[in-house]
């Protein structure tokens, strides 16, 4: 499966499913407003494992998700 490309409040958003064993996992990076092309992303903690490919992307974009509104709100607070 090709890597799962979004933005979510204008990030872009990157999640790379990966066979952990007989299940999966995924390597989740999210990229800010702005950033310049080329620049490395910022890796979203995750360490899940799931029945299949399809399950881990969706997790980690839920996850990728979960990382982009906590880091908007904290921006917003700031």
């Amino acid at each position: 499966m090709r890597p799962l490309e979004i933005e979510h409040q204008g990030w872009k958003v990157r999640v790379i499913a990966r066979p952990v064993g007989p299940r999966w996992s995924a390597l989740v990076e999210v990229w800010a407003p702005g950033s310049a092309d080329g620049a490395e992303g910022r890796v979203v903690p995750f360490s899940a494992t799931l029945n299949s490919e399809k399950e881990a992307q969706a997790a980690g974009r839920r996850a990728a998700m979960r990382f982009v509104d906590r880091e908007a709100k904290r921006a917003q607070e700031a």
